[in-house]
């Protein structure tokens, strides 16, 4: 008797077709957290959509030369 696959698991490192950009990681301390989390809540995004935005901000400043 054969046996049952499994079914495939993908994996969150996985490459996504439609991925444009490339995956970030931020170890930030429970205080900043927790304000990141309360400030995301408030604009009604997730922290990496708030953290991938004050990012891109920053960014365009120092570009700028405002930075």
């Amino acid at each position: 008797m054969a046996r049952k696959q499994a079914p495939k698991v993908t994996t969150a490192t996985a490459k996504k077709p439609n991925r444009v950009g490339r995956a970030v990681r931020l170890d930030l301390t429970d205080d900043v957290h927790k304000e990141l989390d309360h400030h995301a809540k408030r604009r009604g995004l997730n922290k990496a959509s708030l953290s991938r935005m004050i990012v891109m901000e920053w960014l365009e400043r120092q570009r700028e030369g405002k930075g």
